[in-house]
């Protein structure tokens, strides 16, 4: 513990949606193709959905999954930025307490999984891992204008997935961008027995096969516009508020 000799965050916003263009421009020029495909998860979500809300002419379909979003969210950035340091950090206890609280189904997961997505995180970051017993790193962030009134500009074709269980990003919330984008295409489906951490749980063959499905011809089960829940089973019905 000192002092940050940086006492600000990383990133904002705008910077994010810069970064992204600058990627997107990267594989548009190596590929040839007019557009690409996005996938955000969480803090992801802000970066793709407002880039392609503000860059729709370079996107062709985007997968969100558990996707941050406010819709009262500010147009400007605040006077006083949140954090104070560059960076944000995590243990490993901390990382899976916050997992933990989202665990309520018997099988939810595989304990294996833990250790490798640990010691992943981790190579991903060699300095941080060093800090202690190791730690993983995030960029701390200004966040300003992801909101309903960027979202109605989203036109791009959308499928949204979140876990009934995520307390992270609430499924309420995921909802709210599904009603407030303009997308004449676009999915929403709540997986039952799901975390904000899907994508290590048993559900994750969903995720995948649905991306898939959706980025090949537009549809997740069949479905091009629509409001849905799939089972643990991975069973795909009319999605029905409890």
């Amino acid at each position: 513990p000192c002092p940050a000799t940086f006492p600000n965050p990383l990133t904002t916003t705008e910077s994010n949606w810069a970064d992204v263009d600058a990627a997107v421009e990267f594989v548009r020029k190596q590929t040839g193709a007019d557009k690409i495909n996005l996938v955000g998860w969480s803090g992801g979500g802000p970066r793709a959905g407002g880039y392609t809300a503000l860059h729709g002419d370079k996107v062709a379909r985007v997968v969100l999954f558990a996707p941050g979003y406010n819709r009262t969210a500010p147009n400007e950035p605040p006077a006083e930025p949140s954090a104070k340091a560059p960076t944000m950090i995590a243990d490993r206890a901390g990382a899976m307490a916050r997992w933990d609280r989202a665990v309520k189904c018997e099988d939810q997961y595989d304990p294996e999984i833990r250790e490798v997505v640990w010691n992943t995180n981790l190579q991903m970051d060699p300095v941080a891992a060093k800090w202690g017993q190791g730690v993983v790193r995030r960029p701390a962030i200004t966040s300003y204008g992801w909101n309903a009134t960027l979202a109605r500009k989203f036109k791009a074709p959308v499928l949204m997935f979140v876990g009934d269980l995520d307390v992270e990003v609430l499924p309420e919330r995921v909802r709210d961008l599904y009603s407030d984008v303009a997308s004449v295409s676009k999915v929403y489906v709540q997986i039952a027995c799901g975390s904000h951490y899907i994508v290590y749980e048993r559900q994750y063959k969903l995720l995948h096969e649905g991306s898939k499905s959706w980025f090949l011809d537009g549809t997740f089960a069949g479905s091009s516009g629509a409001m849905l829940q799939a089972d643990v089973k991975g069973k795909v019905s009319e999605f029905k508020r409890r």
